[in-house]
């Protein structure tokens, strides 16, 4: 079951974060709002006791994947519809401000915590050499410090860490087809997961590489890599032209489809709706991120 009623929804729109952006760029992405539904999620329903709405700031732009630094920081990457490039923000939910976390002259997408560091990493889009897609590592300081953490051959679109030394990455190859490798930073070995992967990569409660694979242009499913065995598993098939997802702690995963929320159980295989938010205009769910079983963030492309 899922509770939800438009009446008694308080949808806050968060007015700390309305600051006007001090850079001046072009042509943005695709615009999209940032949501944070409070309450109770569990395998069974969405117990949902309010919506507030964070991109206030950036109404009309581009506001895309959110990663949970803490119960109250989240990182975005966000484009005002004038602007040039994309930025990595952190905006504190609870404090309501925000701030510019790269301010370069690069683009930067998928700003996430270094595991046991205090910093956080993002794919930098280079303007030398133009386009190459690199994944840099900021320091905490005034100003922070910022290094690379793979600028190797293969052209990084999204990633995501399984430990401090090992990183997924999704391989842009326009030619051959888009990869899933696994890349071990000591060594810079690289291992081939999948071809043909989804945009979401996690790391899964038992330390797998979780991700989409869309190999079978009619089913995708949710799968996951076992780097200690090098065994492949199925989880289950994907709610069709769905490739965002979360965990639960319980081991629980989360995804959505256009307006409603789906879960599924540890060894289920049928997804279970548990949220449909059409009734609050939001009918067109990509990335999803997730504080424990307390909050999620959802993008509602416009």
């Amino acid at each position: 079951m899922y509770l939800l009623n438009p009446e008694n929804i308080k949808i806050r729109i968060i007015l700390s974060l309305i600051l006007a952006s001090n850079f001046a760029f072009s042509q943005a992405p695709v615009a999209s709002d940032l949501f944070v539904l409070n309450g109770n999620i569990s395998k069974d329903s969405f117990l949902i006791q309010q919506i507030s709405l964070l991109n206030s700031f950036n109404p009309s732009g581009y506001n895309n994947q959110p990663y949970f630094l803490d119960e109250s920081r989240v990182l975005i990457t966000s484009q005002m519809p004038s602007d040039k490039q994309t930025e990595i923000w952190m905006l504190n939910m609870e404090d309501k401000y925000r701030i510019n976390m790269t301010i370069s002259p690069e683009s930067e997408y998928s700003g996430t915590p270094v595991p046991g560091d205090g910093g956080f990493s993002c794919v930098r889009v280079e303007t030398e050499p133009a386009g190459k897609q690199t994944i840099m590592h900021y320091f905490q300081g005034d100003p922070p410090k910022v290094q690379e953490i793979y600028n190797g051959p293969m052209q990084v679109g999204y990633y995501s860490w399984l430990d401090r030394q090992h990183i997924a990455i999704y391989a842009i190859k326009e030619k051959e087809g888009n990869e899933l490798q696994l890349i071990d930073l000591s060594t810079n070995k690289t291992t081939l997961i999948a071809k043909n992967p989804g945009r979401c990569i996690r790391r899964s409660l038992e330390g797998a590489v979780a991700y989409v694979s869309k190999a079978d242009s009619t089913y995708w499913f949710l799968k996951t890599f076992d780097p200690m065995t090098m065994r492949t598993e199925i989880i289950a098939n994907c709610p069709e032209g769905s490739e965002d997802f979360e965990q639960l702690m319980d081991g629980t995963y989360i995804m959505a489809q256009n307006s409603k929320i789906f879960s599924l159980a540890p060894g289920a295989k049928t997804w279970k709706e548990i949220a449909n938010l059409s009734a609050l205009g939001i009918n067109n769910i990509g990335r999803l991120a997730i504080w424990k079983k307390e909050k999620l963030i959802l993008v509602n492309s416009h």
